[in-house]
Order: structure tokens, then sequence, then C-alpha cells
């Protein structure tokens, strides 16, 4: 190294930081030399000739500022490390003669052009010219490590190798963690790592322990959704992850694989299912409680159709009989088996439901033709046989009335069109009553007939007793089909009375 003591200092300086940058780049080639996949006996023997390049680099440049020091101590010191270069001269040659043999000859060429110079004989005999020599051995090795890093780089984004499966795994929207059975993480991207302080607050070394604070973390607060397999969601602010553990073979043992999936859409279309079905639950039993409430309702309005028809026609004979009775007469056997099958039969009828309108007017006329009481209608029946039906309950009961009451025996019943509504006027030839009539069962069953076509009814006692119900054009049975009420499907033909 003596002649290296003659060059000047800037030389000497600039000799020293290229031997660093050979340190550099003979390290960066080391590195990733060691990322690749490991592919048998060329893979070790370059990894080898890599690490002893990166020693001769070592060396070169200890021997470069060993000389910068003592200049700046004032002081020459001859050779030095002398064993320990030829010892890495010898490690090398075999290195590349391993290389040479395999079918590898460049790198070992390269780290065979870089190591000679360093030898303590080739200095002695290249004399004044070993700094060159020197400095030639040094690029030698700066321009070969730099080639063998390019291309192990370029290797490595080609092939399978330890980074690549790395970077692989940091590209992954899912945090993948792999653990020893002592828990010892052996793999992790970093998905995982900023899942790990987001869900812990901290980075875990242990995979096992990481997994039992998760899990208790997510009991604690009602955050984790337990599935039957032993995976569980956990339930951030803003996301959800699936979190699975498997076993999987490595080698002889096997470890565990950590897995956590971000289903945060799948979660929030899970929640709101939950809810709608929830909501739905709700709308059932508030309709389960409506239905008990119709059928409630269904039930006391078809009590009341049966009671009013039960009370209209038993009112229709008694009503009869009395009139026999009031007039002296013992009414015959015959009558009162008529009067007693007629009874039964429209029984039977209201219990079944609403008849034939004209018919029943028919029957009502002549009932009380046979007592006496002349019962005359003008106008036609309405074709919509509820209506119709409904007419004929109010004549029905206008007319026992008159007769019980009033001891009336001729009534007389219009029925016409008024302008937009239908009109029914009953009149007869009884005696005004001496004071304000007191409406009772009768007038009240009267109006809620019409009341369910949004109609209404007028009682006047001068001058004549009359009772006046009014329904509107096209007003329909409120809740009942028309010809559902006439117990038909098909409408009829109106009646016509005069």
């Amino acid at each position: 190294m003596r002649s290296l003591y003659a060059l000047p200092e800037a030389a000497r300086v600039a000799l020293c930081l290229f031997a660093v940058a050979c340190v550099i780049a003979a390290a960066l080639a080391f590195v990733l030399g060691c990322l690749r996949f490991r592919c048998g006996l060329p893979y070790w023997l370059e990894g080898l000739l890599s690490l002893l390049v990166l020693c001769q680099a070592l060396l070169c440049t200890a021997l470069v500022a060993q000389v910068q020091h003592n200049v700046a101590g004032g002081f020459v010191v001859h050779g030095g490390h002398e064993a320990l270069r030829r010892a890495l001269f010898a490690a090398v040659a075999l290195a590349s003669a391993g290389l040479f043999a395999k079918g590898r000859p460049l790198p070992a060429a390269l780290a065979l052009a870089a190591t000679p110079p360093a030898l303590p004989a080739v200095e002695a005999w290249l004399g004044r010219a070993f700094p060159a020599a020197f400095a030639a051995a040094l690029a030698a090795l700066f321009a070969g490590s730099v080639w063998l890093a390019l291309s192990r780089y370029g290797e490595l984004q080609t092939s399978l190798s330890g980074l690549s499966v790395k970077q692989a795994m940091d590209s992954l929207g899912t945090a993948v963690l792999f653990y020893r059975e002592d828990g010892r993480i052996l793999l992790q991207n970093h998905k995982m790592q900023e899942l790990m302080l987001q869900t812990a607050g901290r980075i875990f070394f242990n995979g096992r322990l990481y997994v039992e604070t998760v899990s208790a973390q997510g009991d604690e607060h009602a955050g984790a959704l337990r599935l039957p397999d032993g995976s569980f969601v956990y339930r951030l602010p803003d996301s959800a992850w699936l979190f699975t553990a498997r076993q999987v073979p490595l080698g002889r043992g096997r470890v565990t694989q950590l897995t956590a999936t971000d289903v945060t859409e799948q979660d929030r279309g899970a929640r709101l299912l939950q809810q709608k079905q929830q909501a739905l639950r709700r709308q059932e039993e508030q309709l389960r409680a409506l239905i008990d409430k119709l059928e409630e309702i269904c039930l006391s309005e078809e009590l009341l159709r049966v009671k009013a028809e039960t009370h209209d026609l038993m009112g229709q004979k008694l009503t009869l009989l009395l009139r026999h009775l009031r007039q002296g007469q013992w009414p015959e056997e015959a009558f009162l088996s008529s009067l007693s099958a007629d009874l039964n039969r429209h029984r039977q009828q209201a219990s079944q439901g609403p008849g034939d309108p004209a018919a029943e007017l028919g029957e009502l006329i002549k009932s009380y033709a046979y007592t006496g009481v002349r019962v005359w209608v003008h106008g036609d029946l309405p074709p919509e046989p509820g209506q119709a039906l409904a007419l004929v309950a109010i004549l029905r009961e206008a007319t026992a009335n008159a007769v019980i009451h009033g001891y009336a025996d001729r009534i007389y019943a219009r029925i016409l069109q008024e302008g937009h509504a239908l009109v029914l006027r009953v009149t007869d030839n009884s005696d005004l009553p001496p004071k304000a009539v007191c409406e009772g069962g009768g007038i009240a069953g009267m109006r809620r007939r019409l009341e369910r076509f949004g109609g209404e009814l007028t009682v006047r006692i001068a001058p004549r007793f009359t009772i006046v119900a009014t329904i509107p054009r096209g007003g329909g049975e409120r809740g009942v089909r028309a010809d559902q009420g006439a117990g038909r499907g098909r409408p009829r033909e109106p009646a016509k009375f005069i």
C-alpha cells in the first residue's frame, strides 16, 4: 500500500468514496440475491460469491481508509491484512470455479477480475502502478455489483421469489398473516398491520395473541359476530372484517393462516335486511291485529243486519196478528200456521242473506192486504239491489209503525228521482201523534240502512205523518258489493208497482 501514500489528497479521498460506493453496490446485489427463490447449488454458490465480493469491497475500503488515516497522522505503515487478503482471494477463486463448473461464468469472471489487485504479491509486483490497478479493480467490482443487482432485480420482477410473494401479498385488499404453533409470525402483509392498529391499537409479533385479543375485544363491545365454522365478523365504526383461521402444511409441520376479508358491504346489506325483516314482522303483527278487528266489525255488522231483518219480519207478522185482534177477529188456524211458516222461512232467509227486493215487496203488499190494510207503491225500485232492499225494509218498518201506533189501514209510498237523489216518501191515513215522535229502534234501523249508502231519513208530522228516505245518485253500499247485497251475481231488472 506504499504507492497509495504518494497519491494526492484529493485522489485518496475520491478513491475512498468510490470504495464506499462499491460496498453499497455489492451489498444491494447480495440482498437482492437472497430474495430470489432458492433453486439448488447454483443459487447457494452465487449467494456465497456475492457475500465474498461484499467482503472484498469492505476490505478494499478498509485499506484505503487506513492509508488516509495514516497520512492524517503523519506516519506510513506498509501493507496490512495480508492473511485476510490471501484467504479472501482463495475463497473467491473456489466459489468462481464452482460457478464455472455449473455454467455460470459471468459472475465468476467479474469476481476474479476485482480480487487479484488486493493480493500482497500483486501489490509488490506492480509497484508504482498499483494505485491504477487498485482503482481498476474497484471499478470492475462496482460495475459487476451494479450489473448483478440490476439482473437480479429483473429476475425478481419476472419470477417467483420471496420479494414477489411479499409484494403480491401487500397488493391484496385482504389482510393475511401466517404464524407457527407458538404464535411466532412468519409472514404478514401491510393490510394486516393496518388492521392490527385499527382493531388493537398496536402491532403484534405473536399471531395467536393477536387473534385472542381481537376476539376478546369483539365480545366485550358486542362488535363481533360468531359464525358456526369458528370465524367471526369484527365490526369497526366504518367497516366490517371477516376473520378466518385455518391450518396449512409447511414442510413437515403446519402453520396457521389468518385471513381478514373486508365484508363491509355484505354486513351493511345483512343489517339492512334484518331491519327490513323486523319492520315486516311489525307490519305483520299490525295486519293481524287489523284483520282481527275487521272480523269483529264484520261480525258486528252481520249481527246488526240479521237483527234488523228479524225485527222487520217479526214486526210485519206481529202487526198482522195484532190487526186481527184489534178487529175482534180470532185468527184462523190456517192463518196462524201460515204465519208460523212465514216466520221460519224469513228467519232462514235473514240468516242466509237478503233475497229478491221485488218478491219481498210483493209479499209485503199481499200480507197486509189479507188483513184489510192496503199498501200502494208508485214508482220503480232502483236497479241497484242493495238500495232496493233498503227501501223495501224502510217501507216495511214504516208500514208496521203506521198500523201499530197510528191504526192506519191505508199506506201510500212513492219512489221517484228528485234531482240527483232517489227519494222514497211514505204517508198513511193514521191519526197524528199527540206529541213529538220519540225515535226507537225502528227509525234508528232505517237511518242505519240509509247511512250505508250515504243517505238520510226525515220524519215529518204535518200535515200527514210522512217518512222521507233519500239516497244520493251513485251512492253504492259502503264496504259491500251491490250484487253481493242481493245474493246474486248479476243486476236485476227494476220492479214496477202502481
